[in-house]
């Protein structure tokens, strides 16, 4: 193991507060649990592409950070209706 998958460890236990964040509260730090989420799992899969010299992770990390931006922002007009 190098420094890079010790890193992403480090995110994934960042990652899982974030999803207890993300199941309690009010809906507005829900949102802002999920859009911290979002980043977060983008940068551990990019550490993990760099720790482990495969280039198609990166790739991933890419359609993850589009994909996660278009459904935060499902989710912000979904919640629309109780802010």
């Amino acid at each position: 193991m190098n420094v890079w998958l010790y890193a992403a460890g480090a995110g994934l236990i960042l990652l899982a507060g974030m999803g207890v964040a993300c199941c309690g509260g009010r809906p507005e730090s829900r949102l802002a649990a999920l859009l911290a989420a979002s980043t977060t799992s983008t940068l551990i899969l990019l550490l993990v592409a760099a720790g482990v010299d495969r280039p198609a992770f990166t790739d991933l990390a890419l359609a993850l950070a589009g994909l996660g931006f278009i459904g935060n922002l499902a989710y912000a007009r979904f919640l629309e209706r109780w802010l």
